[in-house]
């Protein structure tokens, strides 16, 4: 493939310029690319004709509150940790190899990556995670944050096989159309290494936060959200429709935190986050900012709380909220809202 025939890429870099940064920044990625793969140009030429959520307001998303949310990405900081944890199995985080490279298929801005660096406090360990994801202004603010970043559709990756030695697809998986969903777990496994890790995390159906997403996002975000969410049989069956072995599917919990030195900042804070986090741009019409808060308070309480749980499920995690909650720790104010995500691993 000739790349100097795609000028359009990335709006700020022709594919030819794009490859040049890559290679000459993060080579051990670099070397993982497989652009002259069969189709690639036409997927190209698709692919930045598609319109997603999670371009620029300009562009018709609501990418610019959701970066604005993800500026700080601790905020997911433990659902995060269980996934990181969960791709390197029983390595330590700390000492993990910096051979050792995880995709993330669905990663925005690189809200995983961001906040696997604040965790270990090392920016070196920004260069185990390839962030990827079709939204252009996503991958362009990645690459802004000096994060490995590439555009590209989870159903046609630009990599080439046995790359990768853990893929993670979450933070959006409901967002892959049902008829496309087992080729992006095909591809996984198809760039995974040997005995290589998926794990997939997404909100299961007819739980609290799928009815948030069904009575709140879609009625008050500027792009709706009318996505259909997994069973757990349901991403069974893909999984091992894919290839993969040793499957676990289980329950992770995934909550929105945020820790502040004065009790009313917390709250603001949270609430804040949770505006800009879903785009709930129509709950601003006619409603002052103190009014708007006080809206997104009562729609989690209405719609997200966890009335009651398996007897191991709260042996096992007691510190589980049930609802949005308010408390203090380490002499800080802590503001929380529950989510439970559903999460499944497989093997190659």
């Amino acid at each position: 493939m000739d790349v100097n025939k795609n000028n359009h890429y990335l709006s700020e870099f022709s594919l030819a310029r794009y490859l040049k940064l890559m290679a000459k920044k993060f080579p051990q990625f670099y070397e993982t690319f497989w652009f002259d793969r069969p189709k690639t140009l036409s997927i190209i030429n698709k692919m930045t004709k598609i319109p997603t959520d999670f371009e620029g307001k300009e562009k018709g998303g609501r990418g610019d509150s959701y970066m604005e949310a993800q500026r700080d990405p601790l905020v997911r900081i433990v659902g995060i940790n269980k996934l990181l944890s969960l791709a390197v199995s029983s390595q330590d985080l700390v000492k993990l190899s910096h051979t050792y490279k995880i995709l993330d298929v669905l990663g925005g801005d690189g809200t995983i990556a961001r906040a696997y660096s604040l965790l270990m406090k090392e920016r070196a360990n920004h260069l185990l995670i390839l962030t990827g994801d079709i939204a252009e202004d996503m991958i362009i603010n990645a690459l802004k944050y000096g994060l490995p970043a590439i555009r590209q559709p989870a159903q046609y990756l630009f990599l080439k096989d046995n790359s990768f030695d853990a893929v993670i697809i979450a933070y959006g998986t409901h967002h892959i159309p049902e008829s496309q969903r087992l080729r992006v777990f095909k591809e996984a496994q198809r760039v995974l290494k040997p005995k290589g890790k998926i794990i997939i995390h997404d909100f299961e159906k007819n739980s609290p936060i799928e009815l948030w997403f069904h009575e709140v996002v879609d009625k008050y975000s500027t792009t709706g959200h009318k996505y259909s969410h997994f069973s757990k049989a349901k991403l069974r069956i893909y999984l091992k429709n894919s290839g993969f072995k040793n499957i676990k599917i289980f329950q992770m919990y995934d909550p929105f935190v945020i820790s502040d030195s004065n009790k009313q900042n917390s709250y603001n804070r949270l609430m804040d986050y949770v505006l800009n986090m879903y785009g709930l741009e129509k709950l601003k019409v006619n409603r002052s900012l103190l009014e708007v808060r006080e809206r997104i308070s009562h729609l989690i309480r209405k719609y997200i709380h966890y009335d009651s749980f398996p007897p191991d499920f709260i042996k096992e995690n007691t510190y589980w909220r049930k609802t949005l909650s308010f408390y203090q720790q380490n002499g800080r104010f802590v503001a929380e809202m529950p989510r439970i995500a559903l999460v499944a691993i497989g093997q190659k």
